[in-house]
């Protein structure tokens, strides 16, 4: 019975030192992926603190007091040129004919329509004359009607063949004035020249190209400093889009919310427009950020030992170099920014 037992203990060690061999054997070649610590060896690391607070979505840009409302002269008719009504070297009053188009076939039009007008009235007030039934005098009263309205709708259209001032001031012209000589002809929707209102110079930033900010709109909050003064709370008021090819270009027009606040009107302007603003959030420098591949990390140094972070990141404040953290960090972690 011994003699068993001795042979069973045999065996089980065997069948032990056989599974080590296999788990041995097997391991060969596999790697074994582990968080990778890099112990630090650089004598000056620079660090900060991963911040909980308050984060912003903004842009800057420069300003500075201009005169942003410009109009363009665009004809609203087809036709040819009858008189050039100012002087290219003076300037005009808000108002002033500017140029008027020939109007000879419409003048026919509001003639022939005039005499309709005529013996529409004749008709009715001989009818009022002679005791005709109600239904007969309502019935002229609606022709009447008809026909003055259609000569209302041709005179109204006089406006249409000419351009006046919109503002007091000069006149910049698309060409020379021997561009725009009597007979010349001329379409629906070209520009003529423009003009610029001279009395309402405002404080601006403008922003090239054929974007605008994203979700900067009338009403935007701004910050306005100018040198080393104090940030001047304010809004967007009006948005111009001026379209040029190449060198189109947004017009943000910002009012302060103190009314008796000045700037100098020289000298640059910094308009910082907020977006939107996020409470209790950890921040972390966006120097500090690191992407490479789909990975973003930053560095976070425990103990004298660098350690990648992994790390999901939100809202960056371009302005002041910070990026929010959504996922990765919990505040107060000691960030490398080196």
């Amino acid at each position: 019975m011994r003699l068993k037992e001795f042979a069973s203990l045999i065996c089980l060690a065997a069948v032990c030192l056989s599974l080590v061999s296999c788990d041995k054997n097997d391991g060969k070649g596999e790697n074994i992926s582990i968080p990778i610590l890099e112990t630090e060896q650089e004598e000056n690391i620079q660090t900060q603190t991963a911040q909980v607070g308050t984060i912003s979505r903004s842009y800057s840009l420069e300003g500075g007091y201009d005169y942003p409302f410009t109009e363009n002269l665009v004809f609203a008719q087809n036709g040819t040129i009858k008189e050039i009504c100012f002087d290219p070297e003076s300037e005009v009053k808000k108002g002033d004919v500017l140029v008027r188009l020939d109007t000879d076939e419409l003048d026919k039009e509001i003639e022939t329509q005039q005499i309709r007008v005529d013996a529409a009235e004749e008709t009715l007030q001989n009818l009022k004359n002679s005791g005709a039934s109600q239904r007969e005098i309502d019935f002229a009263q609606v022709d009447l009607d008809i026909e003055n309205n259609a000569l209302d709708k041709l005179e109204n259209s006089l406006s249409e063949y000419v351009i006046t001032a919109p503002y007091d001031g000069s006149v910049m012209l698309y060409g020379t004035i021997d561009d725009y000589n009597r007979g010349t002809s001329v379409y629906m929707g070209q520009a003529f020249g423009s003009m610029t209102d001279r009395s309402q110079k405002v404080l601006c930033a403008k922003l090239f190209g054929n974007e605008g900010l994203e979700n900067v709109t009338f009403g935007t909050k701004v910050d306005i400093i100018q040198g080393n003064s104090d940030p001047v709370k304010g809004k967007v008021t009006d948005v111009i889009f001026n379209e040029a090819g190449d060198y189109s270009n947004f017009v943000y027009i910002v009012t302060p919310d103190d009314k008796d606040v000045e700037f100098y009107d020289f000298g640059s302007v910094t308009v910082s427009f907020n977006i939107y603003e996020k409470e209790d959030v950890v921040t972390v420098p966006s120097e500090a950020v690191i992407s490479v591949g789909d990975r973003t990390f930053v560095y976070t140094l425990i103990d004298g030992i660098r350690i990648e972070t992994d790390v999901e990141t939100g809202i960056v404040d371009e302005i002041h170099g910070i990026t929010e953290i959504t996922s990765g960090l919990s505040g107060g972690e000691s960030i490398i920014i080196n």
